[in-house]
C-alpha cells in the first residue's frame, strides 16, 4: 500500500545520510588501493576512487551521488563533515532530549506544536546559557522537525476527553477482561457462554437536520459551498444491539415529545421499537422495556441458558428493575469501566463511525430525491437503510475482535492504545537542589557507600550478591505499584565508563569529592539506608512523596535551579597530537585521552539531565494546574454514585444488586423525607399566617391589661392622696401589672436540604459507574 509521499527536506536528507555511507566506503577502498605497488597500473587515486564507487552505487542501489575528490582527501586526514556539528544551540543529547518529550507526550495525549517546541527548546537554553540568551531562532523549529522526520510527522489533533483518556489504564483492563473471562466461563456446574449468545449494546444519538461537513465542487470563483439542511437539533437515540455470531437484533427509536404522536406511524422497515422521552433519551422507564425486548428477541436462541450483555456505565442500565429482570431471565450485564467504551466497546469502535457516515449518505438520498426533509415523520425508513449498509456480518464480527471479547484477547488492546492514562499513572523523579528532602538522599548515599565499603573490606562468605548489598525493599506504605515508563532516553555508554548492570536502583550522579569525604555516617546492624531515608523525608517539606495521602495541588516539590553549562572545547589537543617518544609519554597520552573522553561524557549527561529536569519541571506545573481546577470542580459537586471507582462491574451479580437494593431504599427514604420538608414548606405561609393572627390578639390582650393597670394605678394613686390629706394610711397596697402574656415564638421555615435544589433524575444525563461527572 503506498504511503505519503516524501518531503523534499526528507529526501535530501536521505540522500546526504546515503551519500555519507558510499563516503565511508570509498575511503575503505583508497586504504586498500594504497597497500598496491606504486607501479601498479590497476592502483586507483583519489579520483578513480570517487568514480568507482559513484559507479558501484548506482549498480546496487540505481542512485546517483556524486563523490568529490577533495572531501575524500579531508575525510583521509580526518575531517569529518561534523565538524560544526557542536557549534548549534542544542547538543545531540538534548535535542534527543527533545525529540524523546515530544514523542512521549504526543503518545499521553499531549502533542507539540513546533511552537511548542521552539518554547521547550528555548527554556533548555536559558538553563544552559544564562537568562540572557535572546532565543533559539525563528527556523530552529521547523529544521528540527525535518532533521527528524523519520521520528515524527504532522498530524491534526483529535480532542480526547481527560476521563476517556484516565480511563484507558491497565488497571481497569485488566480488571475488565477478568470479569469477562469470569462470566463467560461461568462457575461451578454451568455452561460456558457461546459466542452466539453474547451481545453488545449501546445508544446513539441522530439529529435529523444537522449534517457534516464534506468536499464538494462547484465554480471557480467560490470560495464555500452551502448546504441546504432541515435544520432541526431534536435528538434521536437509537439502540442498537449485535451479537458476536454476526446477527444483530431490531433497534429502539426514541422520540422527543411529551407523547406520542400520530404522525410518527410510518414505515417500520426494521421492525424498530418506538418510545418517547422529554429529552429523547433513554430514561429508566424505557430501558425496563427494552430488557424485555431484548429478552423476546433472545430467549428462542438461548434455550435456557445464559446470556451475556455488555452495556456501557448509563444510569438506566443499572436500575433495580432492569437487573431483577436480568437476573430472573438469565441475561448477564456487564458494565464496561467508565469512559472508555472507545476502548472496549465495539459500536462505538467501529460500527457507529462507520454508521453516522453512511446516515449522511442516506439523508442526503433522500432528501434529494424526494425534496423532503428528514424528521420524525420519515426518519425510520431513512435509517432503516443506513442500518442495514452498517450492520454487515463482517462490521459486527470486527467489532467484537478488535475489542478483544470474541475472539478472547486482551493483548488487543496494546499499551500504544493506553498511553494516554500515562499523565495520571507515571511516576518520575527529578533532581532536586540541597534543600532537607535532597540532604536526606545525599546522607542515604553517604551510608550506603560505608555500608559498600564494610562488605568489600571484610569478604565475609556469602556476601556474594553484588555491589547492590542492601535491602531495596520499601516500607508497606510504599508498595503501591506503579505503571511507569523510563522517561529518559538510554545512551551507550562509553567502553572507558564501569557502570554496575546488577543494580536495580537509579543514582543520581556523585561528585568526586563527595566519593573521597572521609567518615561517612555509618548503621546500626539489620537498618537500611533506604529505610533510614524514607523515615527522614516524613519529616521533610517533600514528606507526602513517601505518604499514603492523596497528593493535592498545594504540596510543592524542591525547585531545580538550572546553571551555566561551560561550552564543549576540547582542551590539550596539542599534546595529543605528539607522538609519544618513550612508553611513559604513551601512557600519560593515554591517561589524558581517557579524561578527555570521561570529560565529555560527564557534560554530555549533564546537559541532558538538566534538559530533561526542566521539561519535566514544566510538566509538573502544568500536571498541578490541572489538579487543582479539578478539585476545585470535584468539591463543588455532590456525587451519587452507587459505586465510586470506575472500575467495570458485573451489574446482575449478587454483590452489585444487593448494593442497588440498598441505594433504592435509601433513595425511598430520602424522598419521602424530602416530601415532608416540601410540604412543611408549603405550608409554612398558612401557619405563619395563623401565627401573625394569634400575636394580634395576643398584642390586643395585653394593650387591655395595660389600660386596667393604668387605672388602677390612677385610683390607687388618688386614694394615697386622699389619705395623706386625711393624715391616715392607705388602704391597700399599689397595683402590680399582672397577666401579660409573652410573645408566640415565631414559627421557622423548615431546613432546606441541598438536594431539595437538584432536579428530579429522568435519567437523560449519561452518567458512568463510580465517576463523578
Amino acid at each position: 500500500m503506498p504511503g505519503r509521499p516524501k518531503s523534499n527536506a526528507r529526501k535530501q536528507q536521505e540522500h546526504t545520510a546515503l551519500r555519507e555511507e558510499w563516503l565511508g566506503k570509498a575511503v575503505e577502498l583508497y586504504h586498500v588501493e594504497q597497500l598496491k605497488k606504486k607501479g601498479d597500473l590497476t592502483r586507483m587515486g583519489l579520483r578513480e576512487v570517487c568514480k568507482f564507487v559513484e559507479g558501484q552505487c548506482w549498480d546496487e542501489r540505481k542512485v546517483k551521488i556524486q563523490l568529490d575528490k577533495m572531501t575524500l582527501s579531508r575525510r583521509l586526514q580526518g575531517i569529518h563533515a561534523h565538524i560544526h556539528a557542536d557549534q548549534g544551540w542544542l547538543t545531540t543529547e538534548e535535542e534527543q532530549t527533545i525529540l524523546d518529550f515530544t514523542i512521549s507526550h504526543a503518545r499521553m495525549g499531549w502533542p507539540l506544536s513546533r511552537r511548542r517546541i521552539e518554547e521547550h527548546a528555548t527554556l533548555i537554553c536559558h538553563g544552559r546559557y544564562g537568562e540572557h540568551f535572546e532565543g533559539i531562532g525563528k527556523n530552529w523549529a521547523k529544521r528540527f522537525v525535518q532533521r527528524h522526520s523519520d521520528k515524527l510527522k504532522g498530524c491534526w489533533t483529535r480532542p480526547l476527553e481527560a476521563s476517556r483518556a484516565r480511563a484507558g489504564n491497565p488497571i481497569t483492563k485488566k480488571a475488565f477482561f477478568e470479569i469477562l473471562e469470569e462470566t463467560i466461563k461461568g462457575g461451578e456446574g454451568e455452561d460456558p457462554i457461546p459466542a452466539e449468545l453474547i451481545y453488545g449494546a449501546d445508544e446513539s444519538g441522530f439529529q435529523d437536520g444537522i449534517g457534516t461537513k464534506e468536499w464538494a465542487y462547484g465554480p471557480v470563483n467560490e470560495g464555500i459551498l452551502h448546504q441546504q439542511r432541515g435544520g432541526g437539533r431534536e435528538n434521536i437515540t437509537v439502540m442498537v444491539t449485535i451479537c458476536a455470531d454476526s446477527t444483530s437484533i431490531p433497534p429502539a427509536v426514541i422520540f422527543k415529545g411529551e407523547g406520542y404522536q400520530a404522525s410518527w406511524k410510518q414505515d417500520n422497515p426494521l421492525n424498530a421499537s418506538l418510545g418517547y422521552s422529554k429529552k429523547g433519551y433513554f430514561d429508566n422507564k424505557i430501558s425496563v422495556e427494552w430488557i424485555k425486548q431484548f429478552d423476546k428477541h433472545t430467549r428462542d436462541k438461548a434455550a435456557g441458558r445464559r446470556r451475556l450483555l455488555l452495556v456501557d456505565g448509563h444510569s438506566s442500565h443499572y436500575t433495580r428493575e432492569f437487573l431483577a429482570y436480568a437476573r430472573e431471565n438469565k441475561i448477564h450485564v456487564l458494565c464496561y469501566p467508565s469512559h472508555s467504551t472507545h476502548l472496549y466497546q465495539g459500536l462505538d469502535v467501529v460500527i457507529f463511525g462507520v454508521m453516522k457516515t453512511t446516515w449522511g449518505r442516506c439523508r442526503d438520498e433522500f432528501e434529494l430525491a424526494t425534496g423532503q426533509f428528514v424528521d420524525k415523520s420519515n426518519f425510520l425508513g431513512v435509517y432503516a437503510a443506513a442500518h442495514a449498509k452498517t450492520l454487515t456480518k463482517e462490521n459486527i464480527l470486527a467489532a467484537f475482535k478488535k475489542t478483544g471479547i470474541v475472539p478472547f484477547d486482551p493483548n488487543v488492546i496494546t499499551e500504544e492504545m493506553l498511553a494516554p492514562s500515562l499523565t495520571t499513572s507515571i511516576h518520575g523523579q527529578l533532581p532536586l537542589p540541597m534543600e532537607s528532602p535532597v540532604r536526606v538522599m545525599h546522607d542515604m548515599l553517604q551510608r550506603y557507600l560505608a555500608r559498600q565499603a564494610m562488605s568489600t573490606n571484610e569478604d565475609k562468605p556469602g556476601d556474594n550478591d553484588g555491589p547492590m548489598d542492601v535491602d531495596l525493599s520499601p516500607p508497606s506504605r510504599l508498595r503501591t505499584p506503579f505503571w511507569s515508563t523510563p522517561s529518559t532516553p538510554s545512551h551507550t555508554t562509553p567502553p572507558s565508563l564501569h557502570t554496575p548492570s546488577t543494580s536495580s536502583l537509579v543514582l543520581p550522579s556523585i561528585a568526586p569529592d563527595l566519593l573521597s569525604s572521609p567518615g561517612p555516617p555509618t548503621l546500626p546492624a539489620g537498618v537500611t539506608p533506604i529505610r533510614v531515608a524514607v523515615d527522614e523525608l516524613c519529616s521533610t517539606s517533600a514528606s507526602f512523596l513517601v505518604s499514603t495521602q492523596t497528593p493535592k495541588s498545594t504540596m510543592q516539590i524542591p525547585v531545580y535551579k538550572p546553571y551555566t553549562i561551560s561550552p564543549f572545547r576540547h582542551r590539550h589537543g596539542h599534546l595529543l597530537e605528539r607522538e609519544p617518544v618513550t612508553s611513559r609519554e604513551e601512557e600519560l597520552r593515554n591517561a589524558l585521552e581517557e579524561s578527555e573522553r570521561r570529560d565529555t561524557y560527564r557534560k554530555d549527561q549533564m546537559a541532558q539531565m538538566q534538559a530533561q529536569v526542566l521539561l519535566q519541571g514544566m510538566y509538573v506545573g502544568r500536571v498541578q494546574k490541572h489538579l487543582q481546577k479539578a478539585e476545585e470542580k470535584r468539591s463543588k459537586k455532590k456525587s451519587k454514585r452507587i459505586v465510586g471507582d470506575g472500575m467495570p462491574r458485573l451489574m446482575s451479580g449478587d454483590d452489585v444488586f444487593a448494593m442497588i437494593e440498598a441505594a433504592d431504599e435509601q433513595a425511598a427514604k430520602e424522598a419521602q423525607e424530602k416530601e415532608k420538608r416540601k410540604i412543611a414548606r408549603e405550608g409554612h405561609g398558612e401557619v405563619l399566617a395563623q401565627w401573625k393572627e394569634k400575636e394580634k390578639e395576643r398584642i390586643a390582650r395585653n394593650k387591655e391589661r395595660h389600660a386596667a393597670y393604668h387605672a388602677s394605678v390612677k385610683a390607687w394613686e388618688a386614694g394615697r392622696a386622699l389619705a395623706k390629706a386625711e393624715g391616715r394610711q392607705a388602704g391597700w397596697k399599689k397595683p402590680q401589672l399582672k397577666g401579660i402574656e409573652k410573645p408566640i415564638p415565631r414559627p421557622k421555615k423548615p431546613a432546606k436540604d441541598e438536594s431539595d435544589d437538584d432536579e428530579d433524575d429522568d435519567g437523560n444525563e449519561e452518567e458512568e459507574v463510580g465517576e463523578d461527572e
